[in-house]
């Protein structure tokens, strides 16, 4: 049941805030707050486990400790809220507004962001592992060092988010647009980048293993430090060719194994692509 400490008490030192409730520790487990404006409302450490709150509003909210494991965000509007330490395991944010949000030491296990607004979010260092972030808008957002390993990003707007030393193995993100993304050092093995627009991206030493960039656009990608050395068996790594008028560039890191492409993709101009092991008589890098 809800236990509110203070209810219906203006703040003094401005009025002009008007009523705010005092809900912090409330058992609020499986509450219908859908639509209810919440902005005013002291919440840390609240359990809203299960709770239904579909487009509330929250803008604002300090959500510091909330439990909102399984709880119901769709559409809510979330900017500028305050989610340290909360536990939003299995939560959906279906669509959530979520711009300029601070998800320090969140718990995001299973947590549905399909079509989420998270423009200039920090995640640093989160773990988003395996999550749905399909047609996310993620423009600016801070990912340094996150995990995003099999995560789900068909169609998501990362442009100019930086990704230094993401992992984002096995993830996938066809038709997103990547433009102007940082990815230095980040790790794509495994990852479908179909259609995928690098146009300006920084890929210099990432690792790109067996990725699939059939249809990407890399023609103004940063693709400084590409490796070449044999690894064994059919899987050699592969170098890109640097034309003389290009020699400020060091292409000696930037790892190419068993990549998958096709003459849909863009590379930049007057590279030789890396060679493909299914297409071993077409013209390319050795």
């Amino acid at each position: 049941m809800c236990q509110p400490k203070n209810c219906g008490n203006p703040d003094q030192n401005d009025p002009d805030q008007g009523i705010r409730i005092d809900l912090e520790g409330a058992d609020l487990r499986g509450a219908i707050l859908s639509g209810m404006s919440l902005d005013k409302t002291i919440l840390p450490a609240a359990n809203l486990s299960g709770a239904n709150l579909k487009r509330a509003q929250l803008e604002g909210t300090d959500l510091s400790g909330v439990n909102l494991e399984g709880a119901t965000l769709e559409l809510a509007n979330l900017s500028r809220a305050t989610f340290h330490k909360a536990n939003l395991t299995a939560a959906n944010l279906s669509g959530t507004t979520l711009v300029d949000v601070n998800f320090d030491e969140a718990i995001l296990n299973g947590v549905v962001l399909g079509k989420a607004i998270l423009k200039g979010v920090n995640l640093n260092g989160a773990n988003l592992s395996g999550l749905n972030l399909s047609k996310a808008q993620l423009q600016g957002t801070t990912l340094i060092n996150t995990n995003l390993s099999r995560a789900i990003l068909k169609g998501a707007n990362l442009e100019g988010a930086n990704l230094n030393k993401a992992d984002l193995s096995g993830a996938n993100l066809s038709e997103a647009n990547m433009l102007l993304a940082q990815l230095n050092q980040a790790n794509l093995t495994k990852a479908i980048l179909i259609q995928v627009d690098f146009t300006g991206a920084n890929l210099k030493e990432a690792n790109l293993d067996e990725a699939n960039l059939v249809g990407s656009k890399l023609k103004t990608a940063i693709l400084d430090n590409v490796i070449q050395e044999k690894s064994g068996g059919n899987n050699p790594f592969l170098k890109l060719a640097l034309p003389e008028k290009m020699t400020m560039h060091n292409w000696s890191k930037t790892q190419f194994r068993s990549v998958f492409w096709d003459e849909t993709t863009e590379w930049p101009e007057g590279i030789i692509p890396p060679c493909r092991i299914h297409l071993p008589d077409a013209p390319c890098q050795k």
